[in-house]
C-alpha cells in the first residue's frame, strides 16, 4: 500500500464510520473533544463541559459552607445560590499540515491503521498543548491571529489568569502591585512559599482550607527556587513529590514562566458547544502537503473565580544581577 492509498483511508477513531474530506466533516463535540482531553495529563484532570446552547450561562452551585443542621421550628434550609455566569465563544481553528516526505518518513515501515493512530495521536496532542497554552497565555481574542507578534497564543482568546482579573477589578485576588523574586533575598520575596502563603490570604476565608488547592507555577520561578532552596538529589525526577506551602505543585512547559497561582485545576474549564465541530483532512491549502484541520467553538471559563489567587506580574531576578 502506497503514501496516498494511506492518506485517502484516514479515519478518526471519533468518526470510525464518517469519510473525511478538506471540506471537513461534521462531527458530535463530545467524540473529539473527549479524546482531545485525554491527550495531555494535565488538560485531563482539568474540566471539560459541554453546552447545548451558547447563551445558556453557567451555574455552578458548590460553594463553601455548612448545610446541615437542625432548627427547632421548621427545617434546617441553606440556600444553593448557584453562581451564574454567561460565555462568549469564539471559533478555534487547529491545523497540523505535513509535506509528503515528513509522512512518508513516519509512516516507514508501519500498517495502515498503525499509520492511523501515528497522525491521530500526534495531531491530538498538539491540538490540546495549545488549550493549555492559549489557556495560560490567553488575554483576547483577536478577528485574526498573529502568531508572529503573539507566539503563545494571546489573542486566540481570554485565558484563566485574564479571567481571574477580570472578575477581580479591585485586586483581592489577582495581586496587581509587580514584585521581585530573588532567591538571594534582595527582592520582595525569596522562596515560594511565602508567595503562596500570601496568595493563600488573598483567598476568601471560606476557600483558604479547601483540599482540593494546588499550586501552578512557571517553569523560570521553579528553577529558581529549586536551585535556592533544595539540596542536590533531593527532587530528583518526580515533580509530585514537591510541595510549596505544603500543596501540591503543578507546572507545564506551556505555562508562562513566571505565573505563580493558587486553585484548583478543576476550577479550569474549557466550554465548547456539542454541535458545530468540523474535522478535516487533506490537502488543507491546496499545496501539495496533507494536514488535520478541527475547528469548533470554544471558551474559557472559571468554575468558581474567586478560588483563584495569583500575582499579576512577577519579575525573576537573574543569578549574578547586579
Amino acid at each position: 500500500m502506497n503514501l496516498e492509498d494511506i492518506l485517502n483511508g484516514f479515519t478518526f477513531s471519533a468518526a470510525p464510520d464518517s469519510q473525511l474530506s478538506t471540506r471537513g466533516t461534521s462531527l458530535p463535540g463530545t467524540a473529539i473533544m473527549s479524546r482531545l482531553w485525554q491527550a495531555s495529563p494535565l488538560l485531563a484532570r482539568m474540566t471539560l463541559r459541554f453546552m447545548k446552547d451558547p447563551h445558556e450561562p453557567t451555574q455552578d452551585p458548590v460553594k463553601p459552607g455548612l448545610r446541615t443542621g437542625r432548627t427547632q421550628q421548621g427545617r434546617f434550609a441553606v440556600r444553593a445560590n448557584p453562581a451564574s455566569q454567561s460565555h462568549q465563544f469564539v471559533e478555534f481553528d487547529s491545523s497540523a499540515v505535513f509535506t509528503r516526505t515528513e509522512l512518508a518518513t513516519l509512516f516507514g515501515g508501519l500498517t495502515p491503521e498503525q499509520a492511523r493512530e501515528l497522525i491521530e495521536a500526534i495531531t491530538l496532542l498538539m491540538f490540546a498543548d495549545d488549550v493549555l497554552r492559549i489557556g495560560f497565555y490567553g488575554q483576547f481574542a483577536a478577528d485574526s491571529t498573529n502568531p508572529v507578534t503573539h507566539p503563545n497564543g494571546e489573542d486566540v482568546a481570554t485565558g484563566w489568569q485574564a479571567l481571574a482579573k477580570q472578575h477581580d477589578p479591585e485586586g483581592q485576588r489577582i495581586l496587581r502591585n509587580p514584585v521581585t523574586f530573588d532567591p538571594a533575598g534582595t527582592g520582595d520575596y525569596r522562596d515560594l512559599d511565602s508567595m503562596v502563603y500570601r496568595l493563600l490570604e488573598a483567598l476568601p476565608a471560606q476557600w483558604r482550607q479547601d483540599p482540593r488547592l494546588q499550586v501552578l507555577v512557571g517553569g523560570d520561578l521553579l528553577a529558581a527556587h529549586k536551585q535556592a532552596h533544595l539540596a542536590p538529589g533531593q527532587m530528583r525526577s518526580k515533580e509530585q513529590q514537591l510541595k510549596i506551602a505544603d500543596l501540591p505543585v503543578n507546572t507545564h512547559q506551556h505555562m508562562p514562566g513566571n505565573l505563580l497561582a493558587v486553585t484548583f485545576l478543576s476550577n479550569l474549564q474549557v466550554l465548547t458547544l456539542e454541535l458545530g465541530h468540523s474535522l478535516a483532512t487533506g490537502d488543507l491549502n491546496d499545496d501539495n502537503t496533507w494536514g488535520v484541520r478541527y475547528w469548533r467553538p470554544q471558551t474559557y471559563a472559571l468554575g468558581a473565580p474567586e478560588a483563584y489567587a495569583a500575582f499579576d506580574a512577577i519579575t525573576l531576578t537573574q543569578p549574578n544581577e547586579e
